[in-house]
């Protein structure tokens, strides 16, 4: 993992070969960079601190650089200060956190970059988007996108894009017209392709009867594709800090998964399914 410092950068000439003119540009990977908290090794890779690696080729100098830098975000900062685990992670605790704020969880914004606009944006669905400099990598203040989202409400850490080059990503939050704490509100969003003064719009949403663990999706030409399967949280253990978020998941085959397609053009849902429960992280591809 990197280091504390929380960067690291080499840039070269190259002394043989040569860089093909077609290799222009960035390459950029996200994940998990920092495998401790402060000097305690992570129990997760979903409790690592995330970061952005990035190679840059160019042909026209012939130079190679690679740097990585590791996400600072308000939790990390927090801890970094604090010098040691002082929020719970995903399948970490901090036996410190006060009662009634066992929900909240670290910000680690270590699985996906959604480039939109020129905003480069760290994406971790347990906790807000990070905005990073897409020159220097630094963690800077995330400029405000103008997304519809409701209070509370998380994107998730996986977008995916359509052909048409617009992306689509989704929201979870608590359905404030429902009193029950398992309701949950499943938003799906558009955020239009270009370089246009049009915003981010919500394509439409449905209401899942449970707090569901929806970690992907994946879209086709005309339609998004939810799966969720029958994973239920124990919100009360979690609200008042006994284990981890991970300690708090519950397998209830017996509810089977939940299958909804919605209809980019229109947001409304076209069909929806209960098939046999089964477990699922990600989605490959899917098409009509």
């Amino acid at each position: 993992g990197l280091s504390p410092e929380c960067s690291t950068g080499t840039a070269a000439v190259l002394e043989e070969g040569t860089i093909p003119p077609e290799l222009d540009g960035d390459l950029v990977a996200m994940g998990p960079l920092q495998f401790e908290v402060q000097g305690e090794p992570v129990n997760s890779w979903f409790d690592g601190q995330g970061g952005v690696h990035r190679v840059r080729l160019d042909p026209a100098r012939q130079t190679a650089s690679s740097w990585s830098r590791v996400v600072e975000s308000d939790s990390y900062k927090k801890e970094k200060a604090a010098g040691k685990l002082a929020i719970n992670h995903f399948a970490m605790r901090d036996p410190a956190t006060p009662i009634l704020q066992g929900a909240n969880t670290a910000n680690v914004s270590n699985t996906q970059l959604m480039v939109w606009r020129g905003h480069w944006v760290a994406l971790y669905e347990g906790g807000d988007p990070v905005e990073m400099d897409p020159e220097t990598l630094d963690t800077k203040p995330m400029v405000d996108l103008e997304i519809p989202m409701l209070a509370g409400e998380h994107l998730s850490a996986h977008f995916h894009s359509h052909p048409s080059g617009d992306i689509y990503n989704y929201g979870l939050v608590h359905d404030p017209a429902e009193p029950d704490l398992h309701h949950t509100q499943v938003r799906l969003y558009r955020f239009p392709a270009g370089s246009g003064s049009s915003k981010a719009e919500l394509v439409g949403s449905f209401l899942h009867r449970n707090y569901p663990f929806l970690h992907d999706f994946i879209v086709t030409e005309h339609h998004a594709i939810f799966v969720i399967p029958p994973v239920g949280l124990l919100v009360g253990n979690q609200v008042v800090n006994t284990g981890t978020l991970s300690d708090n998941f519950v397998w209830r085959p017996e509810d089977q998964n939940y299958v909804v397609v919605m209809e980019l053009a229109t947001g409304r849902k076209v069909a929806e399914y209960k098939p046999a429960a089964s477990w699922l992280w990600h989605f490959v591809n899917a098409y009509e």
